[in-house]
């Protein structure tokens, strides 16, 4: 009786740490993405090993380790994902590879902002990369939002106003001057820690098997104190 006691404990054990870990994950961006070319693809591209769809100028770059880069500094580029995610936190920087020098660069802020399936705004913030010039040197940004379904980096191009509404310029500044009040860089995206959404709630199936080896571990108990007797 202790061994199947010690048993049913070990498989309620087993399935509680699944259903709190198995779906928690870092998208490092360490893998060309299947069938990349960086002067060839359309103006939103696949990264199927996360389930991302990704604005044209969301560059993937393996120089210096594989990340994302926003290469639209006149055009806001975002991220959508195929199902919601909890996005817990990332790490941005402001150079688009490691060295990386322009003489048109100033760094400033980033507004960034996350959306649900409805296009709502569940969160927003900004992300100041004046002092983060540095490869070794990357600003952790702190969400921890659930149902977020797509993910944009405002341009810090064209405009002084706090959210750039400049979403449909073309790829290319096309060597315009840049506007007062604008910053440019290119920032890079790394290490997006993310959950699938709803997943702290067990699915109806998950929760009767618990139920029953729950409902089997104290059982057992209760007819071996009643045989006891």
């Amino acid at each position: 009786m202790k061994k199947m006691k010690g048993v049913l404990t070990a498989c309620l054990l087993f399935f509680l740490l699944l259903i709190n870990a198995s779906y928690c994950y870092i998208m490092t961006f360490d893998n060309m993405p299947s069938g990349w070319d960086s002067y060839d693809h359309p103006p939103e591209w696949r990264y199927e090993e996360y389930g991302l769809t990704l604005s044209y100028n969301a560059w993937w770059n393996g120089y210096g380790g594989g990340h994302l880069f926003m290469q639209g500094y006149a055009g806001n580029d975002y991220l959508i994902f195929d199902t919601p995610k909890y996005l817990k936190q990332f790490e941005i920087n402001g150079l688009p590879t490691p060295g990386y020098q322009d003489s048109r660069h100033t760094f400033g802020p980033m507004n960034i902002a996350a959306f649900d399936n409805n296009n709502n705004e569940v969160w927003s913030g900004t992300a100041d990369l004046t002092n983060y010039t540095d490869w070794n040197t990357w600003l952790t940004v702190s969400v921890e939002t659930d149902n977020v379904s797509k993910l944009i980096f405002y341009a810090p191009w064209g405009t002084a106003n706090p959210w750039n509404p400049m979403y449909d310029l073309p790829p290319s500044d096309g060597g315009l001057p840049v506007p007062a009040g604008s910053y440019v860089y290119w920032p890079s995206v790394d290490n997006m820690n993310v959950e699938d959404s709803n997943t702290q709630v067990p699915e109806p199936g998950t929760m009767l098997l618990l139920g029953s080896l729950a409902t089997g571990l104290f059982g057992f108990g209760g007819l071996k104190k009643r045989f006891l007797k």
